[in-house]
């Protein structure tokens, strides 16, 4: 997921920001959401909560998870590799029974938390943040039980998708090149698509390109014109008419809130 995930050199990364919306994704990574303050609901492996100050939602590589922002939220963000947290491999193949702490089970990994933040934003100290991050995913074990993952069948192709689209969604793909890829007709692709993320392909595609243009919006300098050519448009005018449509503001507008 490139919006968080920019740099491939790194073990994980941390976000911190306000109103995360990201359509049904996943990726190879692990990921941790802090809800700091309002109310962002969460969708992770097909169970849904309201997190609320100090709730944690974690998704496990390979699991379908989603965001939306009704009115207004605060979180921290991280992604990290499993390879960060080797220890921990055994548990990285299986599902948690609920993907959700509430606060009531996350007093302790709190202020674990706040110092992860607080040396990122400082030191950096990379043997430090992998101390913080085993203790937070200790904690989180303790308050919580897993199962066996369930076997995929063969019609569920759904995570393959998404995963092949996240991947690919900053290039000029089709769905044809996406079923060829999965081996199955481009209709049942297509068909299978909407009824499981209840929109089209090209739409989901859209929203990603658009969120990541977001990012590089808010924290980069770079001219509306080379973000829209590295978000995948082919010209600005495109760039600037999708966003318009997902955003309900321009990129040259939505970007002065930021400065």
């Amino acid at each position: 997921m490139k919006l968080f995930y920019e740099n491939k050199s790194r073990t994980f990364n941390l976000y911190q920001g306000t109103n995360m919306t990201f359509p049904p994704h996943l990726h190879k990574e692990i990921e941790i959401l802090i809800c700091q303050k309002g109310v962002v609901e969460a969708t992770c492996n097909g169970q849904t909560l309201l997190l609320e100050e100090s709730d944690i939602m974690i998704a496990l590589p390979n699991t379908i998870h989603s965001y939306e922002t009704k009115e207004y939220c605060e979180y921290i963000l991280c992604i990290l590799s499993p390879s960060t947290l080797p220890l921990f491999k055994p548990y990285f193949q299986k599902e948690f029974t609920t993907p959700f702490l509430q606060m009531d089970q996350t007093k302790k990994i709190t202020p674990f938390v706040r110092m992860l933040l607080e040396e990122w934003e400082n030191d950096r100290n990379q043997e430090l943040m992998i101390s913080y991050l085993s203790v937070i995913f200790s904690l989180i074990l303790k308050n919580t039980t897993f199962t066996e993952k369930a076997t995929s069948t063969y019609e569920d192709i759904l995570p393959s998708i998404l995963l092949y689209v996240d991947e690919h969604y900053l290039e000029q793909f089709s769905l044809e090149d996406l079923a060829s890829h999965l081996g199955f007709n481009p209709s049942y692709v297509s068909r299978l698509f909407s009824e499981r993320v209840h929109c089209t392909l090209t739409h989901y595609v859209m929203e990603l390109r658009v969120n990541y243009a977001k990012h590089l919006l808010q924290n980069t300098e770079k001219s509306i014109t080379e973000i829209a050519y590295e978000c995948g448009f082919a010209t600005q005018r495109s760039f600037n008419r999708v966003f318009l449509q997902l955003v309900n503001t321009t990129p040259r507008e939505y970007r002065k809130t930021y400065l």
